[in-house]
């Protein structure tokens, strides 16, 4: 298949980058911000779909474990997403250290409007079919250096998106290149392209013929190789109850 012209890469990348800002939202945890100025906060990226009626957002397990551990030593640290904080624990509805993802309801938060459900990715089918290697996706995230507080009770991010091919794929995992030379990114963050501390739990979409499919949610970055680490989104059963499915 000849490879795209430079015009159609463009609106192609645009298009991606839209469809990645709608469906990524950003996760802080640490100090109240609207109590502190300036709070200490530490940062990934949650992907929001739908699935079964619930509305969900995965992250990575890491993430909401460095939640758990620092609210150890701070008992009144908060776990956000957005703009509103969430109470993990009554919202986590399964996390494994294995497959490195955690997947939250945020469905008693929509219900109350603090997130619009057009928010939340409808897949098509369920589980995604897998791609192969030299498949385009699309991905984007809230790197944590590109967060800002603009003063009590208010928190800026900018969004970070990237289209690339695949590398490698395996059962529960593929492989993509980042090419940060490459990226986008919403706002004016003021800064070069940093590490992609943050990215942690963003969504990686494919286009179909006639819609994206979800497949997977980044959970590691090779900064010297330029390796992005993707779990596949099938681990995510939602069988009742809503299972993460470790290899055997």
């Amino acid at each position: 298949m000849p490879s795209p012209t430079a015009d159609v890469t463009k609106v192609l990348a645009a298009m991606s980058s839209r469809y990645v800002a709608n469906h990524a939202c950003p996760v802080w945890f640490g100090d109240r911000p609207d109590l502190l100025d300036p709070a200490s906060l530490n940062f990934a990226t949650a992907s929001l779909v739908s699935l079964d009626g619930r509305h969900l957002a995965v992250t990575c397990d890491h993430v909401v474990a460095a939640f758990f551990e620092r609210r150890q030593s701070q008992s009144a640290a908060v776990f956000g997403i957005g703009g509103f904080s969430v109470d993990l624990d009554a919202t986590l509805v399964t996390s494994s250290k294995r497959l490195d993802l955690a997947v939250i309801d945020l469905s008693r938060y929509v219900a109350h409007g603090l997130l619009p459900p057009e928010r939340f990715h409808q897949p098509a089918v369920w589980p995604t079919p897998p791609v192969g290697v030299g498949a385009f996706v699309f991905f984007g995230g809230f790197p944590g250096v590109w967060a800002e507080q603009p003063g009590i009770a208010h928190l800026r991010f900018n969004l970070l998106t990237a289209i690339s091919e695949v590398h490698s794929t395996a059962d529960n995992h593929l492989v993509a290149r980042v090419e940060l030379d490459k990226c986008e990114t919403t706002g004016d963050p003021g800064a070069a392209f940093p590490d992609l501390g943050g990215l942690s739990g963003a969504p990686v979409f494919t286009w179909r013929r006639l819609h994206a499919d979800l497949i997977g949610f980044v959970y590691e970055y090779q900064v010297a190789l330029d390796l992005l680490f993707v779990r596949r989104s099938h681990v995510l059963d939602t069988s009742d109850p809503i299972a993460l499915r470790e290899p055997s």
